[in-house]
């Protein structure tokens, strides 16, 4: 699972009244089909698929500018909450419009109602509501906008009584949000709400979930030293492997520039990939039943490198095989005596067929 992933599932956990997180690895060979059929762009994708979708929906492509997992977060949250305004919801969702006004009649004492102000453009409200929603069973909780002209804090948490009246459970003054980023704002929210109302149901059991919202040093620039790894032509080649068979043919349609690109890539391959200089005099001549010639085209260059040498048998000097007086159609006519790799084959299939061994 990618590492993004890895971070957003534990922060989402209690969405799960409302959103279903599936992850499909499209780097794995047997899920190219599938990615290919949802025309997945780029990793990662997040595809939003709606309540009472169809078997063959497609889904709707979701366009991230944050590639962080506070940022995916964020981004649902948005997606849900836009959804959430201009559609019929399931009955399991939380109400995530915005109220203008509260039932007072709907507070009492044993389930309590929370209102959460906060600006326009703020997403803590929405997140708080979906991190509390599998605990409708003991707290409501609604979300209001409230103008940050008339109040220099925002958000506010506020519980509300049938009588009217409200009482204060978190505030945090707008010049202090600064040293928070919204996450962590949302977090300490949040703790603070399990701590007076849901404890017994979910209690505050550790240090982690408190966050620490004092002011932060800056952590020091670390330079890393990168230490020169060897890759191995394998490496190379599978990472060739994907970007041919899986990257490219999940797009279903190639424009002009990414035609020209991939001619560019070819290319480019074909001029810089190891070994180029040896491929067309080791491989360029393999063909049906090339094993054979592989091994007797190493039989001769071995040969070679041992014609001469201390270790050689005179009764058996290294010579290349077969040798003329052996088989003189082998090597074609000429100066060069090149080896006519199609005799060589018959010769070698006949001389070594089993009806031709010698026990």
């Amino acid at each position: 699972m990618h590492l993004l992933f890895n971070f957003m599932l534990p922060e989402i956990v209690g969405w799960n009244s409302v959103v279903q997180l599936a992850v499909v690895n499209c780097a794995d060979y047997t899920n190219v089909d599938l990615c290919a059929y949802f025309g997945v762009p780029g990793f990662p994708t997040i595809r939003f698929f709606a309540p009472f979708s169809r078997k063959r929906d497609l889904g709707l492509n979701v366009e991230l500018h944050e590639r962080t997992s506070e940022g995916l977060i964020e981004k649902c949250a948005l997606l849900i909450r836009n959804y959430s305004d201009h559609h019929v919801l399931p009955l399991e969702w939380p109400q995530l419009k915005a109220v203008k006004e509260i039932d007072f009649d709907v507070a009492d004492d044993k389930r309590p109602v929370l209102v959460i102000a906060e600006k326009n453009d703020s997403l803590i409200g929405t997140e708080v509501i979906l991190d509390l929603s599998s605990f409708d069973d003991y707290i409501t909780v609604y979300r209001t906008i409230a103008n940050s002209s008339t109040t220099d804090s925002l958000p506010v948490v506020k519980r509300v009584f049938k009588s009217g009246k409200s009482e204060l459970v978190y505030s945090e003054k707008i010049g202090n949000i600064s040293k928070m980023n919204a996450y962590e704002l949302k977090k300490e929210i949040v703790r603070k709400i399990r701590e007076v109302y849901l404890t017994d149901v979910w209690p505050v059991s550790n240090l982690d979930d408190k966050v620490n919202i004092a002011t932060t040093t800056k952590a020091p620039t670390v330079v890393k030293e990168y230490k020169v790894v060897a890759v191995d032509v394998t490496d190379l080649y599978n990472a060739l492997h994907y970007t041919l068979y899986q990257e490219i043919t999940l797009k279903k349609r190639l424009n002009t520039t990414q035609i020209e690109a991939l001619h560019q890539f070819l290319i480019a391959i074909d001029n810089h990939f190891p070994f180029r200089e040896s491929k067309g005099e080791q491989l360029s001549r393999f063909y049906e039943r090339s094993p054979v010639l592989w091994l007797w085209w190493a039989h001769n260059q071995v040969n070679t490198r041992l014609a001469g040498d201390e270790s050689e048998d005179p009764s058996h000097p290294k010579i290349q095989f077969p040798p003329l007086s052996a088989c003189s159609d082998c090597r074609n006519k000429g100066k060069s005596l090149k080896w006519n790799q199609k005799r060589v084959l018959d010769y070698l299939s006949s001389h070594y067929n089993f009806s031709s061994s010698h026990l």
